[in-house]
C-alpha cells in the first residue's frame, strides 16, 4: 500500500457524477471559489452512469487534474463487461434503467476514457488534520456495495474487518 496523501486545508470529496456534466460543472465552480485546487478534490468514482453526457463528463473530470477512485461502473466500462455491475433485481426497473443508460455510456466513450477509468486506484488514503481515510467506491471490499447509515453496524464491522 503507498503512503497516505497527506492534505493540508479543506477536502472536497465528493461521487457519482453519473454522466451529470451540468452538475459536475457546478461541484467544480464551487471548488474554485472556495479556492480549493484539483489536488484537494476526490472524487469517489461512478463518473458515468444514469445521466446523458458520459463522454463530456468524462473529458472535464480528466481535465479538471482532480483525483478520482475506480467506481463500479468504470470498471466496468473499462473491460468492456455486458453491464454495469450494480446487482440490482432481475427485471426491476433499477435493472432496466441501468441497462439502458450503460449501453448509452458504451456507445459515447472511446479506447482513451477506457483507459482512464482503466488505469484508476480502487483506494485512496488521505491523511488530513491527523486522521487517515480510505476513500473508496461501495465498501472497502467491494466496489459494488450500497452502504447506508442504515446497514447494520455488524456488515459495517465485517467490511472493516476484512479490509
Amino acid at each position: 500500500m503507498t503512503a497516505p496523501l497527506a492534505l493540508t486545508g479543506p477536502l472536497l470529496l465528493f461521487g457519482g457524477p453519473y454522466s451529470n456534466l451540468e452538475a459536475t460543472r457546478a461541484v467544480l465552480a464551487e471548488a474554485e471559489r472556495r479556492q480549493i485546487p484539483p489536488e484537494r478534490i476526490v472524487c469517489t468514482g461512478d463518473v458515468v452512469a444514469y445521466g446523458a453526457d458520459a463522454k463530456a463528463t468524462v473529458d472535464l473530470v480528466r481535465a479538471s487534474r482532480i483525483r478520482v477512485v475506480m467506481g463500479n461502473c468504470e470498471e466496468a466500462l473499462s473491460v468492456g463487461a455486458a453491464d454495469c455491475g450494480c446487482g440490482f433485481a432481475p427485471g426491476s426497473d433499477c435493472e432496466r434503467f441501468s441497462a439502458a443508460w450503460f449501453a448509452h455510456a458504451d456507445r459515447q466513450l472511446d479506447a482513451d476514457a477506457r483507459a482512464w477509468m482503466a488505469s484508476l486506484p480502487r483506494r485512496l488514503d488521505v491523511e488530513l488534520a491527523g486522521l487517515t481515510l480510505a476513500v473508496v467506491h461501495g465498501s472497502l471490499t467491494e466496489i459494488n456495495r450500497f452502504v447506508f447509515a442504515s446497514t447494520p453496524d455488524r456488515v459495517k464491522a465485517l467490511d472493516l474487518a476484512g479490509s
